[in-house]
């Protein structure tokens, strides 16, 4: 018991984190302008592009606002967001893969501060993620 206790703090920690992070995240605009820049030095007008990453930032910040709450998902809800979690804007959607080497700390900072950021914390969501399926099964063992 003592073990899962321990395994509860630390991802109690960890979301805690997250919950900041997402915090400080609401407080910055989406990078439209560092989008535009990108799109217009590959000649690619796709509006594409902003609406699938609003998209992907979006599931990330949902995720993350969860906070404490997310230690009472089930099997299922854990699935669900890992599955969602396990790739990288870039790995998610490959058609934009030639845009990605436009992206850069000197070219577009607010957009790649903000792709840093949703990485960091999408990271960190699979990490308690493993950590909570892995206290779940053991728990389904004890059960059975």
């Amino acid at each position: 018991m003592k073990l899962n206790n321990m395994l509860n703090n630390h991802c109690q920690e960890k979301l805690e984190i997250l919950k900041t992070l997402y915090k400080f995240d609401s407080l910055h605009r989406f990078p439209s302008e560092d989008c535009q820049k990108v799109l217009e030095a590959k000649k690619n007008q796709s509006e594409d592009f902003m609406f699938e990453l609003i998209s992907y930032f979006s599931t990330i910040a949902g995720y993350s606002s969860w906070g404490k709450r997310a230690l009472r998902w089930n099997i299922e809800q854990i699935s669900t967001a890992e599955k969602l979690l396990e790739k990288s804007f870039f790995e998610a959607y490959p058609k934009f893969e030639n845009l990605k080497q436009t992206v850069s700390e000197k070219n577009t900072p607010k957009l790649y501060n903000q792709l840093l950021l949703h990485d960091l914390m999408r990271l960190t969501l699979l990490d308690v993620i493993s950590e909570m399926k892995a206290s779940k099964q053991k728990q389904t063992v004890l059960v059975n």
